[in-house]
């Protein structure tokens, strides 16, 4: 995430001299600029925590092939990916997005009058360094600011999977166990393994018969 919410310094300043009205103490500009820095500091792990948390976010990528992304999220290789189709119209994707990579971190006030559509791009924004992840989101919100079942387990149409690629590291067992689920469970599924090129750095899938 590189948009992060934040209340405004001069809304900040309000509030602290509506706390202080009844003092003798008055503080100057650059006393408060310090504050309010502090501030910012200490509210925005509850920030990713507590609100950013409220909600789910099922995190897709439109390149299979990546090996560093099979090192990053399938243990090195050991693991599966799942294909699923896009259907334009589906309302499973109603909440999609597509993430834009953008240099550096943009700071929003929660106060302004634009504060949703900036909460809704903070959750497509990253860095350029993950580009190569090709990255898509599926958001659910939460039913109410005060509730969190936006996020956890969420259930899909089974239509939208079509196939699933095995890691070349995968156990033997593990892959023996998930071609016998699949069989009895999701018989049409396309099944494949991956081989790896033996002149590129480079992946291959070849279909299980």
């Amino acid at each position: 995430m590189s948009i992060i919410g934040i209340t405004s310094f001069n809304s900040t300043k309000k509030k602290f001299e509506e706390l202080t009205n009844n003092s003798i103490i008055k503080y100057s500009t650059e006393t408060l600029l310090r504050a309010y820095d502090e501030i910012v500091n200490i509210s925005l792990d509850p920030f990713r925590n507590k609100s950013i948390a409220k909600y789910g976010i099922l995190s897709l990528s439109g390149t299979w092939d990546s090996i560093l992304m099979w090192a990053h999220y399938s243990n090195y290789h050991k693991g599966i990916i799942l294909i699923f189709q896009f259907y334009k119209d589906d309302s499973f994707y109603d909440k999609m997005m597509k993430v834009q990579y953008k240099k550096g971190i943009t700071y929003f006030e929660v106060e302004h009058q634009n504060c949703a559509k900036k909460i809704w791009e903070s959750f497509s924004t990253k860095d350029p360094v993950w580009q190569y992840e090709n990255e898509y989101r599926v958001i659910h919100a939460p039913s109410s600011i005060d509730h969190h079942d936006g996020n956890g387990i969420k259930p899909f149409p089974r239509k939208l999977l079509k196939g699933l690629i095995f890691g070349y590291r995968i156990s033997q067992n593990h892959r023996e166990d998930i071609i016998r689920k699949v069989k009895e469970h999701y018989p049409t599924l396309k099944l494949f393994d991956i081989i790896l090129d033996k002149y590129e750095v480079k992946l291959h899938k070849v279909p299980i018969d």
